[in-house]
């Protein structure tokens, strides 16, 4: 655990060379920001935390991601088609 907190910035769309987004159970609110261009994300955890709103359809078309844990949060709606065919591991 951090001492985090608050919306994940927008701005973490733009970082190009991430691999690995691990914030699980850091206090974090408000919806995903966008992150369909991150085209190197392998591994993205942020399970435990406030977050809302729906899984962006744009998850679908990340051929790198492997990992996408996002349980314990307060999403809504379904998973995006696409997501599935990436051949990421869900939790």
């Amino acid at each position: 655990e951090n001492e985090f907190g608050g919306p994940l910035p927008s701005e973490l769309g733009r970082l190009s060379s991430l691999e690995v987004l691990d914030l699980p159970r850091s206090r974090l609110s408000g919806s995903l920001p966008p992150l369909g261009k991150l085209r190197r994300l392998r591994e993205v955890y942020l399970s435990g935390n406030d977050l809302i709103g729906t899984l962006p359809p744009a998850l679908g078309d990340m051929s790198s991601l492997e990992i996408l844990s996002v349980s314990d949060n307060a999403l809504s709606g379904s998973i995006p088609p696409r997501l599935g065919r990436v051949g990421a591991s869900l939790r």
